[in-house]
């Protein structure tokens, strides 16, 4: 953003919906005529060609985060009038460049979008959250060619192994399948023992590997790596001693 008068917005995008510079300038008129301020929608000269050209990347990640647990922020109609030719225009340039996966970060509840989403040229999705009903055995049947991440519930890797088993179980159809990534369906946790998530790596990658399903024990390498650790960081009893003397007055 610019120094402007009172009345005046100027704004720096570095993509505008993918519009051309005739395009902005309806752009432009447009705000203004339903806003009363005078629009300088001004936009920084793409590196892109030139970065592209000197190197290749493994891939394009966007973080849209348009979804919640009752599905998506926006509508599908929307998406497709306002984003689906930007995410065209994007993924044809990656293309060109030789940049075959475009990868996008939403949470919640994406399964309407999903469709628009690879007709705009997406080509794999995370981090598909299960208590938003997302279940990657089931985007699997319904998209091959989509290449996932996550899926795996956060909550199984807090209750114990048992619950890990039976989670990474119902995964199994997806993670036998090509491009995909055994992944939690956020972020890990402070709840989630060590142990629990080294159990569920070596677990993930028995089952990857084709291990059978009911007979397969994780020989927990990685957890003995970790030394004579009697019990694991609590971060409950870690907040509960740090703020312990306050919480008693």
């Amino acid at each position: 953003m610019g120094a402007a008068p009172v009345g005046a917005v100027r704004a720096l995008s570095a993509v505008t919906g993918g519009k051309d510079d005739a395009e902005n300038v309806l752009f432009e008129q447009a705000l203004e005529k339903a806003t009363g301020l005078q629009i300088t929608w001004e936009r920084v000269p793409s590196g892109y060609d030139q970065v592209l050209m000197q190197i290749k990347p493994d891939l394009c990640v966007h973080w849209e985060d348009m979804c919640y647990v009752a599905g998506p922020l926006i509508s599908p109609r929307m998406f497709h009038d306002f984003m689906l030719r930007p995410y065209q225009k994007l993924s044809g340039r990656l293309r060109d460049h030789g940049v075959d996966v475009l990868m996008v970060d939403t949470d919640g509840d994406c399964r309407k979008l999903i469709p628009l989403f690879m007709e705009g040229g997406v080509t794999a999705m995370y981090p598909f959250e299960v208590q938003s009903h997302m279940d990657v055995a089931e985007i699997r049947r319904q998209y091959p060619g989509l290449a996932l991440q996550g899926g795996i519930d956060k909550k199984a890797l807090a209750a114990g192994k048992g619950a890990i088993d039976q989670e990474l179980e119902r995964r199994v159809p997806a993670m036998l399948a090509n491009g995909y990534i055994p992944h939690v369906d956020h972020g890990v946790p402070p709840d989630i023992p060590l142990r629990n998530f080294l159990y569920y790596v070596e677990l993930a990658k028995g089952f990857a590997r084709g291990e059978d399903l009911d007979s397969y024990e994780p020989p927990c390498e990685l957890e003995q790596q970790l030394g004579p650790i009697e019990e694991m960081f609590d971060p409950r009893r870690a907040i509960a001693a740090a703020y312990g003397d306050e919480e008693e007055h």
